[in-house]
């Protein structure tokens, strides 16, 4: 399952991923993340998504890597900062993957991190902003799926 939380006036996205993910979840995570960047159209501020993996949650097959790496190339953002949170370096491995594919751009940065905190503090320092906010949206999305559970 996926569930993300956003907040449109800090051009904040969370989303977290839980053991068992479809392909329904995937599309869901674009779609998330492209309506989050279209929410942002014409604004000034930047776009920061933290995708959060629990151990064992599956690496996307390649069909997925290719549709979010089309997905990260269609993103209108200025700056983007994406954070992949995952216990798994083979999930790290599948962020290498999708950023090879989709190549670099000026004023996006991509990284994985083995932990939510790790994550936050590398999206503060590279965009020289604090994100309290980032914590209250992970905690929402992992209580959504702890009761979907």
């Amino acid at each position: 399952m996926f569930v993300a939380c956003t907040d449109e006036v800090a051009g904040a996205l969370v989303g977290v991923y839980s053991e068992t993910t479809t392909e329904e979840d995937y599309a869901r995570c674009v779609e998330s993340i492209v309506g989050m960047d279209a929410a942002l159209v014409g604004s000034s501020r930047p776009y920061v998504c933290i995708l959060v993996t629990q151990h064992g949650t599956p690496a996307p097959p390649p069909s997925w890597r290719s549709r979010m790496a089309e997905a990260n190339k269609s993103l209108r953002a200025r700056r983007y900062y994406f954070a992949l949170v995952c216990p798994s370096a083979l999930l790290r491995g599948a962020l290498t993957a999708i950023l090879w594919i989709t190549g670099s751009r000026e004023g996006h940065q991509y990284s994985a991190f083995a932990t939510f905190a790790d994550a936050v503090s590398w999206v503060e320092r590279q965009s020289g902003s604090k994100y309290p906010t980032l914590q209250q949206l992970y905690d929402r999305a992992a209580a959504t799926l702890q009761r979907a559970g």
